[in-house]
């Protein structure tokens, strides 16, 4: 299978393992009683990314994972605000503002880690090619 095709056949399994663990750690968060996403969502958010940054990295696509870890943990924060009582005299759309705009650090968390990963595994790629190219020439 050509490579570009087994990055999209992998595309569900990514997603999920990007999203599963933000949501958990949001979920948890709610009912914890937080009044917005806390370390939960942010180890989530970082655990998600870690495996769908390794998971898209086998199959060379890491780089289009990386815009996902920001939208991921903004919407599984907007997800727990509808879960709780937003507050006194707000609206269910507040909650879900204020969790989703709280989501921040979980955001920034999960950009970085899969930014990680991705220039990791690139420099990875290039230290075989420069390994397979020096044993080409000896």
């Amino acid at each position: 299978m050509h490579t570009r095709q087994a990055a999209v056949g992998r595309g569900p399994a990514i997603m999920a393992a990007l999203v599963l663990p933000s949501l958990a750690g949001a979920v948890t968060d709610r009912l914890l009683d937080s009044p917005g996403p806390g370390w939960y969502l942010i180890a989530g958010s970082i655990a998600g990314a870690l495996l769908a940054g390794l998971l898209a990295a086998r199959r060379t696509a890491v780089w289009s994972v990386v815009p996902l870890p920001p939208l991921s943990a903004a919407a599984c924060a907007a997800v727990a605000g509808l879960l709780g009582n937003p507050g006194a005299g707000t609206g269910p759309l507040t909650g879900v503002m204020r969790w989703a705009a709280a989501s921040f650090p979980a955001s920034v968390a999960g950009e970085a880690t899969v930014l990680a990963v991705a220039v990791c595994a690139t420099l990875r790629r290039a230290q075989r090619r420069s390994t397979v190219r020096e044993s080409h020439h000896a």
